[in-house]
């Protein structure tokens, strides 16, 4: 159920107005990737790579040579494999074997992210928000 309200407030982008209690319960669902900004892949290139494969991000922000995101806990070793496959320069590595992914080459396409963005995800998300 915390998956998919994460889902659906960041699809809203009010992911900062959820009250205190909710907002650190659906963090504790979340992991923090990190990549380095001068690493030759942008924001919105990364965030591309991972919708291709099924990855919802959420709290997206930088600093001065740091990009990072959010992704749902269960999805982490998942981004960071293929992220990984990809060579992207990432700062932080919660599951140290997806080190070896970055000799293999990109993850072969899926052809489209799982679930539609826009008006279509809005309403696959709610259906599965409210479906349990």
């Amino acid at each position: 159920m915390w998956d998919e309200l994460i889902d659906l407030l960041a699809q809203f982008g009010v992911w900062g107005e959820v009250p205190g209690l909710i907002r650190e319960r659906a963090h504790d669902q979340l992991v923090k990737i990190e990549f380095d900004r001068r690493g030759g892949f942008s924001g919105w290139e990364v965030e591309k790579i991972l919708l291709r494969y099924g990855v919802r991000l959420c709290g997206r922000g930088f600093d001065h040579d740091t990009l990072w995101f959010h992704v749902r806990k269960r999805q982490a070793n998942w981004a960071e494999y293929v992220l990984n496959r990809y060579i992207v320069p990432l700062r932080t590595m919660h599951n140290p074997k997806n080190w070896h992914a970055r000799e293999m080459g990109p993850v072969p396409d899926w052809g489209r992210p799982l679930h539609p963005r826009g008006i279509d995800g809005l309403i696959l998300t709610l259906l599965d928000f409210f479906g349990g």
